[in-house]
């Protein structure tokens, strides 16, 4: 198994990443043997095909939001499967956790379920309370929006509760 990587693709390290681990001596089978739980929900990839061109579904159906909003929803969702179907999520309130989140700003519009969880990313940003960089209006993550999910807005509950980086559990990696 290879990846042929041509030219620059700073979202393709979710995938250089995966695939690094899938054939690491370190990997384990065993949830009892394992310090951290890689978590592989590729963000990256899940904003870099949301509604480009129009023709991908949006996620959740219907929404009418930020590509980070979409994410956000899509990690909230994976943090309640994780809660009721992995007892390791349970053990340490995700703290052994680890989630890439290679895109723009990168965990700054991390849902706040996950902050306790490790994030790699490529964007090592310290302040707060912090707003999006972004020129782009699709991945501006400061912009109020609603849902059913998230009624008073969805800043409640990501961007407005924590730092995008904290270097005392995240790790910025070079993509």
């Amino acid at each position: 198994n290879t990846t042929d990587f041509v030219d620059y693709y700073a979202y393709a390290t979710e995938m250089h990443f995966y695939e690094l681990l899938a054939v690491s001596q370190h990997r384990t089978f065993d949830p009892q043997e394992a310090d951290f739980f890689f978590v592989p929900v590729q963000v990256a990839c899940f904003i870099d095909m949301y509604m480009k061109a129009g023709l991908n579904p949006t996620y959740p159906p219907g929404l009418l939001g930020t590509r980070p909003m979409g994410a956000s929803l899509m990690l909230v969702k994976l943090h309640e499967w994780l809660v009721s179907a992995h007892p390791f999520w349970n053990r340490t309130g995700g703290m052994d956790h680890i989630f890439m989140m290679p895109h723009d700003e990168g965990a700054c519009y991390a849902p706040e379920v996950l902050w306790p969880a490790m994030f790699l990313t490529h964007w090592g940003r310290m302040d707060f309370p912090h707003t999006s960089n972004s020129q782009y209006h699709a991945d501006n993550y400061s912009l109020e929006l609603t849902h059913a999910d998230f009624p008073e807005g969805w800043l409640a509950y990501t961007s407005k509760t924590h730092p995008c980086f904290d270097p005392k559990k995240d790790l910025v990696i070079p993509c």
